[in-house]
């Protein structure tokens, strides 16, 4: 069973907070408490309800996210992770083709202290 819960990043030039509605979760009887967020240069849609279906939660951002609209991305969910029922500690971050690339330079410039809450748990990089 997947452990994580997954937000899809599709990127977006204007980074918004996030609210429940952004993020699409899965049914309570296979809510597993992980996220990812996904970047795709393609509607990401037949992901989300596939990961849903895992029990994972999913977030799809548009596909103009930049590293530190992925950061940012973190570091609300974490924020929100009780009123969302999400573990803070299973975050992940999922890229395809140039989002691989956005979601790899978010990773890269999460250094130091202040950056650790911006840090995701797993990374998955899929060009």
């Amino acid at each position: 069973m997947c452990r994580f819960a997954i937000v899809v990043f599709l990127a977006w030039a204007n980074f918004t907070a996030l609210t429940a509605a952004e993020v699409s979760l899965p049914a309570a009887g296979v809510h597993t408490g992980g996220s990812v967020i996904v970047v795709s240069p393609v509607d990401a849609t037949p992901l989300v309800r596939r990961l849903n279906e895992w029990g994972v939660a999913a977030w799809a951002l548009p596909a103009t996210a930049t590293a530190a609209d992925a950061r940012r991305a973190v570091q609300e969910l974490r924020a929100r992770a009780a009123a969302l029922k999400l573990s803070p500690t299973r975050v992940a971050l999922l890229g395809f083709a140039g989002g691989a690339d956005v979601m790899a330079d978010a990773v890269d410039q999460s250094h130091g202290e202040v950056a650790a809450a911006s840090r995701p748990d797993f990374v998955a990089l899929i060009w």
